[in-house]
């Protein structure tokens, strides 16, 4: 009987050993799968050199070529490619003109919060805001040259008087034919008072 009990105890304690040696294992083998690759030096170096996050990686069909989802430091997020030494920014297209980089900003990048762009448009000292308290504001990037733009003035002020809507107004001044035609140009020479 002795030896039973000497034998169950041992037989236990090898069948919990190898239960746990093989948990130890899989639990290695998983870290080390998903232990990214290292950066691509290039992407190294720029980032050391201009200083932004990377935020996330990503494979890409290309061979070699690894995504990276990047921040600066004003906010700004884009797409770089690494291959080695070698970055690279711009289109991915695949044979057939598939453009992969606008698939991997649609799937990366996060959308801009509109929100927040208003919050911060609002207590900007150099907005110019009129129309009532409770109105809808409405935020305008006009320049003071643009016929266009002063006609939208012209057409609002009724809204605003009602207090229906409320402007925001950001003055810009836009290079002649940055945006306009040649008819739109010969026009602008008139300008735009009030806005």
């Amino acid at each position: 009987m002795m030896s039973f009990y000497l034998e169950y105890p041992v037989r236990g304690m090898t069948v919990l050993c190898h239960k746990l040696s093989m948990a130890l294992f899989l639990s290695l083998f998983a870290a080390l799968a998903s232990a990214s690759p290292p950066m691509d030096p290039g992407i190294k170096a720029l980032q050391e050199r201009i200083g932004f996050t990377v935020t996330e990686r990503f494979s890409t069909p290309a061979e070699g070529v690894t995504g990276y989802v990047v921040k600066t430091g004003d906010g700004k997020t884009g797409i770089l490619y690494g291959l080695g030494d070698l970055t690279f920014s711009g289109a991915l297209l695949e044979s057939d003109g598939n453009d992969l980089t606008s698939e991997y900003s649609a799937r990366y990048i996060p959308k801009p919060t509109y929100a927040s762009v208003a919050e911060q448009l609002s207590r900007d000292p150099h907005l110019v805001s009129e129309g009532g308290k409770d109105a809808p504001e409405v935020y305008i990037f006009a320049d003071p040259n643009c016929i266009f733009c002063h006609k939208f003035w012209q057409q609002t002020r009724d809204w605003v008087a009602e207090g229906k809507v409320g402007h925001g107004r950001v003055s810009q001044t836009v290079q002649p034919g940055a945006f306009c035609s040649n008819h739109e140009r010969r026009g602008s020479s008139r300008g735009a008072p009030g806005v």
